[in-house]
């Protein structure tokens, strides 16, 4: 009986030994798994979230790379997609400016006149070839950066006042 009992012992002591062998690698491969997900899910989407920003900035060349075919490389997949969408329709509007709005007033752009349509920053988008060859206005340029000293305060005033204004000399 005795011979049982100190059996007894010796099977519990290694199983205890065991368990606690299988729960420290347990927890190895938790902190192992924790430091893959955030390799594998977390970067991936950190890139999206900061490349979002870019292209909200304007930087419609941005591709994300992914040479995974799940999810992440689904959504990067369709994060180039839309982007080369809009640098598509971006090349189409520089080609036909006449599709914008030309202000308030609904007065056509002429061709003959000098045009320019800028973002808020005063980043130029639209030019017509006249703005382009007499002003030089260039598409991508800015209007705080023209050899022009009236221009800007002009762009300050259409900002401020919310209006289409005109240069008068």
């Amino acid at each position: 009986m005795n011979q049982a009992n100190n059996l007894a012992r010796k099977q519990a002591a290694s199983a205890k030994v065991r368990m606690l062998l299988v729960i420290l690698i347990c927890g190895i491969m938790a902190v192992a798994f924790s430091f893959l997900t955030r390799t594998w899910v977390l970067r991936p989407i950190n890139r999206l979230i900061d490349s979002v920003g870019e292209v909200s900035a304007g930087n419609l060349e941005l591709v994300l790379h992914s040479d995974s075919n799940d999810e992440i490389g689904k959504l990067a997949g369709a994060f180039n997609h839309m982007t080369q969408a809009l640098r598509e329709r971006r090349r189409s509007d520089e080609y036909h400016p006449a599709t914008y709005p030309a202000g308030n007033e609904g007065s056509d752009i002429s061709f003959v006149d000098s045009h320019s349509i800028t973002d808020a920053q005063g980043m130029i988008e639209i030019s017509t070839v006249t703005a382009q060859n007499t002003l030089w206005l260039k598409t991508g340029g800015s209007v705080f950066n023209t050899t022009y000293a009236w221009l800007p305060e002009l762009f300050r005033q259409a900002i401020t006042e919310s209006r289409v204004v005109e240069y008068s000399s």
